[in-house]
């Protein structure tokens, strides 16, 4: 397990080598509280969930991508 801080960060580096290839056709916005940080989260399980929606969805400029990742209650994680 690692902190959802250590997985956001590299969650972070994987958008910014995706915004590369999608430029401004994938949209990411994060809502987390610095509280909530400090939990554990399986490694890399937000990347597969990242790179699950943009091999399954089409990304254009007609049809931009949008992921949001926030915490609810401070108890649960959504990706949307």
């Amino acid at each position: 397990m690692v902190s959802l801080k250590e997985e956001i960060e590299f969650l972070d580096a994987y958008v910014y080598l995706n915004k590369i290839r999608f430029r401004e056709n994938l949209k990411f916005e994060k809502r987390i509280s610095a509280s909530a940080m400090e939990r554990k989260i399986a490694p890399l399980s937000l990347q597969l969930l990242m790179e699950n929606a943009i091999k399954h969805n089409i990304i254009s400029a007609d049809k931009p991508l949008y992921i949001e990742v926030s915490i609810d209650d401070e108890l649960f994680l959504n990706v949307k």
